[in-house]
């Protein structure tokens, strides 16, 4: 599929029953909605919905759409929550140095810091010369 936006747009349609429910979900005007679903509609070959006075009620094909949506609307809100957050987890390593006189006040530190940040490795070097 070339437009993810025009399958999205007819899952809605068949969520909601009508153009305006669906416009109103995705932010959008109505008239982009009917476009959305005539160009789909026109790609596939096949009518994807009855249009009736009171709304669209999906076709056998819609159906089969809707179920395809539905799971792939599911899925990226699976991937949604497993990514969620990942941006602030701490991995990977850490060099720290430092100057002698410090490492009293820095290891309980540092060896608590990496407590929290599992995936991370600390590494801490001690030693005037470091700084020469």
């Amino acid at each position: 599929m070339d437009n993810w936006d025009e399958i999205r747009t007819a899952y809605q349609v068949a969520q909601m029953g009508t153009v305006s429910g669906a416009a109103e979900v995705l932010g959008v005007h109505h008239a982009t909605v009917i476009r959305h679903i005539d160009a789909l509609e026109g790609r596939l070959g096949v009518k994807l919905f009855q249009r009736h006075a009171r709304g669209y009620t999906a076709t056998e094909a819609g159906e089969d759409l809707l179920r395809v949506a539905r799971a792939t609307d599911d899925q990226f809100s699976q991937l949604a929550g497993r990514i969620k957050g990942r941006g602030s987890d701490v991995s990977g390593e850490l060099v720290i140095t430092s100057l002698d006189f410090l490492a009293p006040r820095l290891a309980p530190l540092l060896t608590e810091f990496q407590r929290q940040n599992p995936e991370l490795v600390v590494r801490y070097l001690i030693g005037d010369r470091l700084f020469r």
